[in-house]
């Protein structure tokens, strides 16, 4: 992945807050929440709008002029260092597992670690900057880590039916919130191993039940986890030669030249 956000660390940061014992799947997500510096909002048919309202009723934010009655599984919005994330309350558990995880990624990853990279590189004067209370010295402009940085509020979606046309940025934080969620639920190797503790093929059906029972994903989160899975056993066949010699050192004959 590309800028700052690094798949590995952002979901072993989701892994290490979401149950003690990290070996112990599916992951309780509902437990991460709680350590980290979010708060976690159910609304019965969550929209945009909706989002806007709770922030203008509890928050006295200004109450945004724009209608959106976009129907969401999950939103995040970030300020001073705090997130609040918001789902659908009639998702079910398994279906809240990805919403928060995604949700979670990008917290951890898009908004906390970039935060936390510029006060270290231009010290705790510029918390005023990243928090939209005052402008950027020109000094500040010029810093790279500057740009990468979310300044005020940070505002993310994620749609319940993908029709949303987004930017290639978002677009590239969306893959990136969607890779380490599955990283921290489901990681490709465990997949594999309980699907062959567990006497289950290591095709779509063995896979996709493992994905759900096992790990604690819903159906269409599995579907959507499943070519990654598939990418790790490939990679994890011997190849053709790799075979021969298997058989060869069985046989005790040398083993031939593929043809």
């Amino acid at each position: 992945m590309s800028g700052n956000f690094n798949v590995r660390v952002v979901a072993a940061e989701i892994v290490s807050t979401s149950d003690r014992a990290t070996r112990r799947f599916p992951r309780d997500i509902e437990f991460a929440a709680l350590l980290l510096p979010v708060h976690v909002e159910a609304i019965v048919n969550l929209t945009a709008r909706k989002v806007d309202e709770w922030l203008h009723f509890h928050l006295h934010w200004t109450l945004s002029d724009a209608m959106d009655e976009r129907r969401l599984r999950g939103c995040l919005v970030a300020h001073r260092g705090r997130g609040l994330i918001f789902i659908e309350a009639s998702e079910t558990n398994e279906e809240r597992r990805f919403t928060l995880s995604h949700e979670l990624a990008h917290f951890i990853g898009h908004y906390l670690a970039t935060r936390e990279l510029a006060i270290e590189r231009l010290g705790s004067s510029v918390t005023a900057v990243l928090d939209g209370d005052r402008i950027p010295t020109p000094a500040e402009r010029l810093s790279g880590v500057l740009t990468r940085c979310p300044l005020g509020v940070f505002r993310d979606v994620l749609s319940r039916d993908g029709s949303e046309p987004l930017t290639a940025v978002a677009e590239r934080m969306e893959t990136e919130a969607d890779a380490a969620a599955f990283l921290a639920l489901a990681p490709p190797g465990d997949v594999a191993m309980r699907c062959e503790t567990t006497g289950r093929r290591l095709d779509r059906d063995g896979v996709l039940k493992t994905l759900q029972v096992d790990f604690g994903l819903a159906y269409t989160d599995a579907v959507n986890h499943l070519p990654v899975v598939f990418k790790f056993i490939r990679g994890k066949a011997p190849t053709l030669v790799e075979s021969l010699k298997a058989a060869a050192a069985t046989s005790g004959l040398p083993p031939k030249r593929p043809m």
